[in-house]
């Protein structure tokens, strides 16, 4: 029988069954030369007559792999390329622990035969990194035969960077969750250098990674980021607070601005925003602000207002009287601010200089205290008072007086007094208040042409 084996090896010829129609010593003979194939069946059986006991229901690899002194893996280790060519060229593809592929594809063999076991290798490694050959380890990542752990995907991440089998091994990870606990040094410092570079991430494990990042931390916002991506920084207060970020800012969101974003670095805000054209909704926001009020941001950011603006609630008094004698309140937020200080509400020339500034029905709309109608008709033109008395059809004659007497003319003292001038001898602006007070019901002109103050229920 020691002639049969030496004649099967000085031939290269190897039997491919053992066991089948061939006598016990034949099959011991083989078996202890080695001249068999290395399929999953011969390995079955030489390891079974070499142990003396039967592998029941257990896995063939598994159980040779960890008898590394036996006598059938060492006929293994021996050629591990043949191993491979022979076990998967006549076996189910490669399925036993995670423990025992490790060990055979960090063995010696060359680097096809490795990627030929990755390949079929039908179970799951828990971490990449325990294989040697980064070729191998790529083969199992693309194939999804690494464990989902944030353990590899941040270990994948340091060794090779965002590449694409990167992004589609994070992307399909069910419940990926991120703590700066979870990470290395060297793992934060690949994310802040490759953060621009995650934009085929699906959002929500963008968001994560954003999560390990300080607040203000990145200079630079790539072009390359989608535009929900860099929102998502906004929204997380990653990029650095300057004018470049805030133009960013302004061209990224639909409504020009991310409050929070400002709020976390107000006095960054402040000494950039001159610079980026804000809008007034923005400047309005902003000003609502508690930690403007604070620090008494107030007058610059009303001075950048372009437009008048309402008051908003959130504004302190402080706020709402700086947008008042600033006369930076639309018609509605001089009402409201009426409102808020009642008699207390400053008329100084600011406030009237405003007023003044608004449409005659503007003005009358914002129904409020009638002091600063009189002040509008005491500062506007002569054209513009006959316009605003125009509209005092409500006023009893008391409130009108005080209306009349900031007209300035010396003519209606005389009709206010009751002496009945007559109108051809009035000045042509007096005559014209007069024709207007008329059609309004104010006064009466008698037959011979006097001035009478109407007996009506304004007269009182």
């Amino acid at each position: 029988m020691d002639d049969i084996a030496t004649a099967l090896d000085a031939f290269g010829i190897k039997a491919a069954i053992l066991g089948k129609d061939a006598s016990e010593e034949l099959v011991l003979t083989l078996l202890d030369s080695g001249s068999y194939l290395q399929t999953e069946d011969n390995i079955r059986v030489a390891f079974e007559r070499e142990t003396g006991s039967a592998i029941d229901g257990g896995n063939v690899l598994d159980s040779v792999i960890a008898k590394p002194d036996s006598f059938t893996w060492k006929n293994i280790e021996s050629d591990l390329d043949s191993f491979v060519a022979e076990y998967l060229s006549s076996s189910s593809p490669v399925a036993c622990s995670p423990q025992s592929f490790i060990r055979l594809v960090n063995a010696e063999m060359t680097a096809d035969s490795r990627k030929r076991l990755a390949k079929s290798y039908r179970g799951e490694i828990a971490l990449f990194t325990d294989v040697k050959d980064s070729s191998v380890w790529r083969i199992l990542l693309q194939n999804a035969k690494v464990s989902s752990t944030i353990s590899n995907a941040l270990s994948y991440l340091e060794v090779v960077g965002p590449t694409g089998d990167w992004v589609a091994f994070v992307n399909g990870f069910e419940g990926f969750s991120l703590k700066k606990s979870d990470c290395s040094e060297a793992s934060l410092s690949v994310v802040r250098a490759q953060i621009n570079n995650f934009n085929s991430l699906d959002d929500d494990k963008f968001k994560s990674f954003l999560g390990l990042l300080d607040t203000y931390s990145i200079s630079n916002i790539p072009s390359n980021l989608s535009d929900e991506k860099i929102r998502l920084m906004f929204d997380m207060r990653i990029p650095v607070l300057s004018r470049h970020s805030l133009s960013v800012m302004h061209d990224k969101y639909a409504g020009g601005f991310c409050l929070p974003y400002i709020e976390g670095d107000i006095d960054a805000y402040m000494s950039c925003v001159a610079y980026t054209s804000p809008s007034d909704e923005e400047l309005s926001a902003v000003l609502a602000l508690s930690c403007v009020h604070t620090k008494d941001y107030r007058a610059s950011l009303v001075n950048m207002l372009r437009s008048r603006i309402a008051l908003n609630a959130d504004y302190d008094d402080e706020t709402a009287q700086v947008l008042l004698d600033r006369g930076r309140l639309s018609s509605s937020g001089v009402a409201a601010a009426f409102e808020r200080f009642g008699e207390s509400v400053s008329l100084d020339k600011a406030l009237v200089g405003y007023a003044a500034s608004l449409s005659v029905n503007g003005l009358i709309e914002l129904n409020v205290d009638r002091r600063i109608v009189v002040e509008v008709i005491r500062e506007s033109s002569f054209r513009k008072r006959l316009d605003v008395l125009g509209k005092l059809c409500d006023w009893d004659w008391r409130e009108l007086v005080e209306a009349l007497h900031a007209f300035g003319l010396e003519e209606l003292d005389s009709i206010l007094n009751k002496r009945h001038p007559k109108v051809d001898q009035l000045s042509g602006e007096t005559r014209q208040v007069v024709s207007l007070l008329e059609g309004m019901g104010y006064v009466t002109i008698s037959s011979d042409g006097r001035v009478y103050i109407a007996k009506s229920k304004r007269h009182r």
